[in-house]
């Protein structure tokens, strides 16, 4: 009986570590992604970028789902309709004006993330934790922010119109605070 519980176990394993492999990243994405600053289109899937320097990068287009970015630096960064599925930015830097135009981050972290002056115009932020994130003067004109968790985030300054919160209402240009109740 062990012999065949242990058999089944490594099995199981290796099915997961098979599986896990098949969404990695692309290498040569990654190596073009360090010597140039641009990835576009690439598939960057459960990279992990800790603490990277992408001041002004291009990763538009990028598949970044399940990537680690825990504090990255993507100052100015352009990441228009970047693939962003269950990534992880905490305390990453996308202030300077970083572009999030039509990107899914849909069920991302961005706990303590600063998205000062973000431009993030339609972003998909379907259950997307934004707790402790500062988004003070950020532009997310028509984003869907249903579920997104906003516990503690800064929206001094931040346009939601035509935002679409959890109970489908859209928000109206200077009117954050009926959006939030």
């Amino acid at each position: 009986m062990k012999k065949i519980g242990l058999l089944a176990v490594m099995v199981v394993l290796i099915g997961v570590l098979s599986i896990g492999s098949a969404h990695a990243f692309n290498q040569a994405d990654l190596d073009r992604l360090r010597t140039t600053g641009s990835c576009v289109s690439c598939d960057l899937s459960q990279a992990y970028l800790i603490r990277a320097n992408l001041v002004g990068a291009n990763l538009s287009q990028a598949n970044l789902s399940e990537a680690y970015l825990t504090g990255a630096n993507l100052t100015g960064a352009n990441l228009r309709g970047t693939y962003l599925y269950r990534a992880n930015l905490r305390d990453a830097n996308l202030s300077g004006g970083a572009t999030l135009s039509q990107t899914n981050l849909r069920e991302a972290y961005l706990g303590g993330a600063n998205l000062t002056g973000a431009y993030m115009y339609q972003a998909y932020m379907e259950g997307t934790n934004l707790s402790g994130t500062n988004l003070s003067e950020a532009y997310m004109g028509g984003a869907y922010l249903y579920r997104a968790n906003l516990t503690g985030a800064n929206l001094s300054g931040a346009n939601l119109s035509g935002a679409t919160w959890t109970d489908g209402s859209k928000c109206k240009e200077g009117s954050i605070g009926q959006c939030l109740k």
